[in-house]
């Protein structure tokens, strides 16, 4: 019972990640409706700065994940909130060790091109 489960659950994942190819989207094209930005993560500490990105690309619900995960990624990153629509991302940081640019960069390679707000 439990490896009929798991094949399920297997299953599962793959269909959402095949539901995600981003290489089948339009270019340009977004997610239907709109909402909020993403709430701004905590409040800053002392030498802490928080970045909005614009986020492209993404379509399914593993796709903020992903960014999150690229975000965390980049020493300095200290937390990340991701909205799929309108496909925002805040990224509190420590400029001491990084910047935007170096987290705009990790997310972009990860498939989702990203870009400061006002740039």
């Amino acid at each position: 019972m439990r490896h009929v489960a798991l094949v399920v659950v297997g299953a599962v994942a793959l269909l959402s990640w095949v539901a995600c190819e981003r290489r089948d989207a339009p270019p340009g094209s977004t997610s239907a409706g709109t909402a909020a930005a993403p709430p701004a993560p905590s409040s800053p500490a002392i030498g802490e700065q928080v970045v909005e990105l614009v986020v492209e690309g993404m379509h399914c619900a593993t796709c903020p994940i992903t960014v999150r995960t690229a975000a965390r990624s980049v020493p300095g990153v200290v937390d990340v909130e991701v909205t799929m629509s309108p496909g925002r991302a805040r990224v509190r940081y420590r400029p001491s060790e990084t910047d935007s640019t170096r987290i705009a960069a990790a997310i972009t390679d990860s498939g989702y091109p990203a870009h400061e707000v006002n740039k």
